[in-house]
């Protein structure tokens, strides 16, 4: 079952902690919550019979590079960016022998 707004309509966030939703389709690819909610002209819904249209799940993207809607190509940002050091605290402690 996925969580919906008072109106109906898919969050775009989760509550609490604000953290960014994404929406999973049957085949696999991912939209945004407008798009999950029937915007843009899109036939999204938990009941579509075409697997590209039929919504399997949603889920926090919690860090990685932006996913990009198959649908409207909006970029959803992660909660946490894209995960990648600069060569900071792993390096260091490799170096130190830690």
């Amino acid at each position: 079952m996925l969580l919906r707004d008072a109106d109906g309509t898919m969050p775009e966030f989760a509550w609490p902690g604000g953290y960014p939703l994404i929406y999973v389709l049957a085949d696999g690819a991912m939209l945004c919550s407008g798009c999950a909610s029937g915007g843009s002209g899109s036939l999204a819904s938990e009941a579509a019979e075409e697997a590209q249209w039929r919504i399997v799940g949603q889920d926090i993207h919690w860090e990685g590079e932006p996913v990009v809607c198959a649908h409207c190509s909006k970029q959803v940002p992660s909660a946490y960016g894209s995960g990648e050091t600069d060569g900071d605290t792993n390096d260091a402690r490799e170096r130190k022998g830690v």
